[in-house]
């Protein structure tokens, strides 16, 4: 399976050394997470690029002779301020290059020391200094719909024939239009796009950033920036694109499940159903199963729980045991508590990142519609709710 960023899935190279090195599973996540990032900042410039230096330049010449239809006006309107989110886009990749160390960097370079840079940059920090940029999609989003009127006018002009199939032939979704209008509708559509990807691949980095690590705060911060500007979509197109843009999170999940990335094992000690005494257990988490023993020697399992049939996981110490936490199921609530905070949050974040997977995009892009824009966040899992 290959990525937007054209890496590849164990299977196609799994005999090959790890380019992570020891590094854990949570930071290599974080890793793949933050490349994503940058590259479709990357794919997103040149859609930008060839709007404004190609499409745009090409009907403003087509304004000044005198046998085309098209005016000043329809320009304006096709485009509206996308040539000043084109300006943002290509500072905010510059300074995100920058912040993880990718400027510059082929695959021959991404080593480990690479890689633990990577899982160690503040990515967040950039979002927040450019914060007031993002502003530019508020005036974007607003002419959207005229927009795609004036495209609609456009296609019906005979004299930018030959103008439109040249698009639909060179363009950047020349693979993936087989028309005009479809052409047309992809360009005018990729920031309304582009700013949903961008909310959904944030708050994924969120769940894997450790808790301690100091960029936690500002992708909470960048999440709530990038869900400001979502907003300004109307409201039925929103969910449809936010549909689409939870599709990364299954393509990368599939990935991680390949490398076995989203597996965890270690001790918890977990409280018992009809006898409530507090007992240490070896749990594992493989897939969507979540098993514990007494020993982790033990081949049997005391118990399988299936992730599948998890409907929250709650913080929880009211149990008079620090760092606990519970999952519910139909049945019952389990309790247990780790060793640490951190521990804790790997669990807890990691749990509910399964279950927050199992649900359709339909029902992830429906949380996200129904959270306020200016909802603050201070947990992953209060984030995973919306």
């Amino acid at each position: 399976m290959k990525m937007m960023n054209g890496s590849t899935s164990p299977q196609e190279g799994e005999n090959e050394p790890s380019p992570y090195g020891d590094l854990s599973h949570q930071a290599q996540i974080r890793c793949t997470v933050v490349e994503e990032i940058v590259n479709r900042e990357k794919a997103y410039l040149q859609v930008l690029h060839y709007a404004v230096d190609v499409m745009k330049t090409e009907l403003e010449n087509c304004c000044e002779q005198i046998e085309f239809e098209v005016e000043d006006g329809h320009v304006r309107a096709l485009f509206g301020n996308v040539a000043d989110i084109l300006v943002f886009h290509k500072a905010l990749l510059k300074s995100l290059e920058s912040a993880v160390g990718m400027a510059n960097k082929d695959q021959a370079e991404k080593n480990e020391d690479f890689y633990r840079k990577l899982a160690e940059s503040n990515i967040g920090e950039t979002f927040v200094k450019m914060r007031d940029s993002f502003r530019t999609y508020e005036i974007y989003c607003a002419n959207h719909a005229r927009a795609e009127k004036v495209a609609a006018d456009l296609i019906q002009m005979s004299t930018l024939k030959r103008n439109l199939q040249k698009w639909t032939i060179e363009g950047p979704f020349a693979e993936t239009t087989s028309n005009e209008s479809t052409m047309l509708s992809a360009i005018l559509t990729e920031p309304l796009r582009h700013i949903c990807k961008l909310r959904v691949l944030l708050k994924t980095l969120a769940v894997f950033t450790p808790a301690v690590h100091p960029d936690l705060d500002d992708i909470f911060t960048s999440i709530q920036i990038t869900h400001g500007a979502m907003t300004s979509i109307e409201a039925t197109k929103r969910g449809n694109i936010l549909q689409g843009a939870y599709e990364i999170c299954d393509q990368l999940q599939q990935v991680w499940d390949n490398r076995g990335l989203c597996n965890k094992q270690g001790f918890l000690t977990k409280r018992g159903g009809s006898v409530k005494n507090w007992k240490i257990r070896w749990f594992t988490l493989r897939g969507y199963e979540m098993k514990y023993f007494d020993e982790p020697i033990d081949e049997k399992a005391l118990t399988t729980l299936d992730i599948h049939q998890c409907n929250a996981v709650v913080e929880n110490d009211s149990q008079s045991k620090p760092n606990c936490f519970g999952l519910v199921f139909p049945e019952r609530t389990y309790y247990m508590y780790a060793i640490s905070a951190s521990q804790k949050a790997e669990w807890t974040n990691l749990i509910a990142w399964k279950i927050f997977v199992t649900h359709s995009t339909e029902e992830r892009a429906r949380l996200a519609i129904a959270a306020p824009a200016q909802q603050p966040l201070t947990s992953v899992l209060q984030l995973l709710k919306c």
